[in-house]
């Protein structure tokens, strides 16, 4: 490659993965792109972790110290990022052969856009594939805004000066402060899906709880309450504002259901119901499901349709619920 071609940082935040750092390590220095600044921001670990890091000395820099989360760590890394493009990588994921090279060759050949980013497969805790292609979506704010995990942060790269216009993360977000950051980038920015499989997300034993779930959702309404005070938002914004919460509904609805928390998914999935007519199909779907009153009224509601209508009612004819 061309001595013109620019620096590169990758940022990995780490904290006690040990089981998992060198191979995400490897996957950044065994790249082809010759000019990568790699920085593995860690937060302390008490496991091996430091072990794997000390055996990288001079291939890539590390500092271990107390931080506030994930976000604070990423930001320390931006911070110290002298790369003209910059990208995160968490240290159970996994960039594929040839991602930085074909995301800096785009970019470069598209001085206009601000962020790329491609497709990735899942692995397991042994790194086995699970699903070979989890396609992302082209970029637009509605997207972003109406969508669960369709941009893929582990084969985003964009460029540094992004950062100096909209700011670093969120360091009070601790699930959501990619989607967060792709939406302040929507807004003032410019971003591109490069279709293909560029990295591997990593899906292992995490222990889940219903107050992880409560938080973790409420986060999410929380993203779209901050976007939704600001004055002056596009109409794009504005028009997407109620399939927004209905989505972010019927996915806290959904995955409370998956829990087995029946009755705290019940009044998100009421939501979903009233709030927009995507919405309104999956989430009676789901209220079904749930062994209550609302799933019995909704049976009866869903018959009067039938019975008025024929056949079985869309969305466009199945009424609000009752407030």
């Amino acid at each position: 490659m061309s001595s013109q071609q620019p620096l590169v940082t990758i940022v990995t935040p780490s904290f006690n993965q040990g089981p998992f750092i060198e191979q995400t390590i490897e996957s950044v220095l065994s790249q082809d792109y010759p000019h990568v600044e790699y920085l593995v921001m860690d937060g302390g670990s008490t496991d091996e972790t430091l072990d794997v890091l000390r055996r990288y000395e001079g291939r890539l820099v590390w500092v271990s110290e107390p931080d506030r989360g994930q976000s604070d760590a990423i930001n320390k890394g931006f911070r110290r990022a002298r790369g003209e493009i910059i990208a995160w990588l968490n240290s159970d994921d996994v960039y594929l052969p040839g991602i930085i090279s074909e995301s800096v060759a785009y970019l470069q050949a598209h001085p206009e856009v601000d962020l790329v980013y491609g497709d990735i497969q899942f692995i397991d805790g042994q790194g086995e594939v699970i699903e070979k292609e989890v396609r992302s979506k082209p970029f637009s704010l509605t997207m972003l805004l109406t969508e669960f995990s369709t941009l893929h942060q582990q084969t985003a790269f964009f460029r540094r000066d992004l950062l100096d216009r909209i700011g670093y993360l969120d360091e009070s977000l601790h699930y959501f402060m990619d989607i967060e950051l792709w939406v302040r980038i929507a807004l003032r920015g410019q971003g591109a899906y490069l279709p293909g499989v560029r990295a591997q997300s990593r899906l292992h034993d995490v222990s889940k709880s219903i107050s992880q779930q409560e938080r973790f959702w409420a986060e999410r309404r929380r993203v779209l309450d901050q976007l939704y005070t600001q004055p002056d938002l596009p109409g794009e914004a504005l028009r997407a504002r109620r399939e927004a919460y209905a989505h972010c509904e019927l996915y806290w609805g959904e995955n409370l259901l998956d829990l087995g928390q029946r009755s705290q998914a019940q009044p998100h999935l009421w939501h979903a119901l009233r709030r927009h007519p995507r919405t309104r199909r999956r989430a009676l779907a789901l209220a079904l499901l749930v062994d209550s009153a609302l799933g019995t009224h909704l049976s009866e509601l869903g018959r009067s349709v039938r019975d008025r209508v024929g056949g079985h009612p869309t969305p466009r004819q199945m009424p609000d619920p009752p407030n």
